[in-house]
């Protein structure tokens, strides 16, 4: 379950920053993996597939195409409470449904079970768009594609959130925009590099990010994940970090750091940090 902060009176209710002990989660159920399929299923499944094409679940249906897999995701944006999720085999989508609370209950916005729909009263959108949608497209992609009011804001969530992955120009692009970057931004940047004391420049960051290797691989991974957590605290994502991706080389101590240094900021912003740990760090 993801909450987002994005309700004033929940705001000081909700974790900013998760630190998650992946080390006893499977691959086949790994949190980031799952969301990273969720995500892409959910933005893409009506524009990417034609009629009876096999869904692209692996690594979740690897094994037995014929066996359902469920996905369910809580959310909130723009002051509702949302939940969605979906069942799927290899090739249908055979259940479907979306709930919001727009007070203190619950209302049904869609059912779908298989081919057949359910729309609530709220969803009106989903109407005249049933016949459009696909045994392997979800109707949420749909109606989104069709400008749907309710589908359009909860896709616009889903672009919020972020993985981290190397080699990305987030920082790099900052630092070249500097002086166009935001106030909060601009602090950021400059606090945390001053409060790094590794003796770093603004000049020398953007040196490096040009193709001049003067850093080690664990400072270079600092300042790409940098480089997230500035643009995640700007456009209030929740940003994902798996130190598979980042544990190699690199100063946990650094990670901390800058988790630390970010959460004074998080009271400006509706960013969220969510990071899977390994057993070998959990510790630390």
């Amino acid at each position: 379950m993801l909450l987002t902060g994005e309700n004033p009176t929940l705001k000081n209710q909700l974790l900013k920053n998760i630190y998650i002990n992946n080390y006893e989660i499977t691959t086949n159920c790994n949190l980031i993996t799952s969301l990273k399929f969720i995500k892409e299923f959910t933005l893409n499944s009506s524009k990417e597939s034609q009629q009876g094409e096999v869904i692209k679940t692996y690594p979740f249906l690897e094994t037995n195409q014929n066996i359902p897999v469920s996905f369910e995701i809580i959310f909130i944006h723009n002051n509702i409470l949302y939940r969605y999720g979906f069942k799927l085999i290899s090739d249908k989508v055979i259940k479907e449904w979306l709930f919001a609370k727009f007070s203190t209950r619950e209302t049904m916005l869609f059912i779908r079970n298989r081919q057949e729909f359910t729309l609530g009263r709220k969803f009106k959108e989903g109407k005249n768009l049933i016949s459009f949608t696909r045994p392997n497209a979800l109707f949420l992609s749909v109606c989104a594609q069709f400008n749907g009011t309710i589908s359009t804001s909860i896709i616009y969530w889903f672009h919020k959130i972020i993985f981290y992955r190397e080699h990305m120009t987030y920082t790099t692009d900052i630092i070249q925009n500097y002086n166009e970057l935001y106030s909060l931004e601009k602090d950021i940047l400059s606090q945390f590099i001053n409060n790094l004391n590794i003796n770093i420049s603004l000049e020398e960051i953007l040196f490096h990010f040009e193709g001049n290797n003067i850093f080690s691989t664990g400072t270079n991974k600092i300042l790409n994940l940098l480089g997230y957590i500035i643009n995640g605290l700007n456009y209030e994502n929740i940003l994902f970090i798996d130190d598979n991706n980042i544990a190699t080389d690199f100063h946990m101590s650094l990670l901390n750091h800058l988790i630390e240094f970010t959460s004074s900021y998080q009271t400006k912003s509706n960013a969220q940090i969510v990071i899977m740990l390994e057993k070998a760090h959990y510790n630390n």
